[in-house]
């Protein structure tokens, strides 16, 4: 647990001085992003940060809406299990996959869609919601380990998904 917290916090600690040193004309100044770009590169090179950005997000919100199609898989084959078994694959993703992955990906550019004050209340009403999930299922995990000592305890071991989905599931 120990080694994780540090590896965790090291990594936000390499992240962290590049953004504070991206952000900072932005907010001390009211400097946007864009005209940084341009004092630094030129009105024409300032298209390159600006398409590595652009990509960057694009990768990002390619990783979470894959994780949160994940999520969503997971979520309905635990109440249909008949769900995983859907024949066929799409784009070389099992179909199963590739639909929660599509409605995961289909919401969030519905929310997006609809502007930011539809993206702001969803944050409204989804980080409170968040919060009470996560210290639930903090509490969960506790009990089941019978208090906070044996979670960090045992040594570190890395598991399959099929090894460490029962302990959320037991009748697996």
């Amino acid at each position: 647990w120990w080694q994780a917290l540090l590896t965790i916090g090291l990594g936000n600690l390499i992240v962290l001085v590049p953004i504070l040193l991206n952000a900072h004309p932005g907010t001390a100044y009211g400097i946007p992003f864009p005209v940084l770009a341009r004092a630094s590169f030129g009105t024409a090179g300032a298209n390159l940060p600006a398409v590595l950005r652009g990509l960057v997000a694009c990768g990002w919100f390619g990783i979470n809406a894959f994780i949160g199609g994940e999520a969503l898989h997971t979520f309905i084959t635990t109440f249909a299990p008949n769900f995983a078994q859907l024949p066929g694959s799409i784009l070389g993703l099992h179909s199963s996959h590739a639909l929660t992955f599509l409605a995961f990906w289909g919401l969030n550019i519905v929310i997006i869609y609809r502007g930011m004050d539809a993206v702001r209340m969803f944050e409204n009403w989804a980080a409170p919601i968040v919060l009470v999930l996560a210290a639930l299922l903090l509490w969960w995990v506790v009990d089941r380990a019978s208090g906070v000592g044996p979670l960090l305890d045992k040594p570190s071991k890395f598991k399959t998904m099929g090894e460490f989905w029962p302990v959320f599931v037991p009748n697996l």
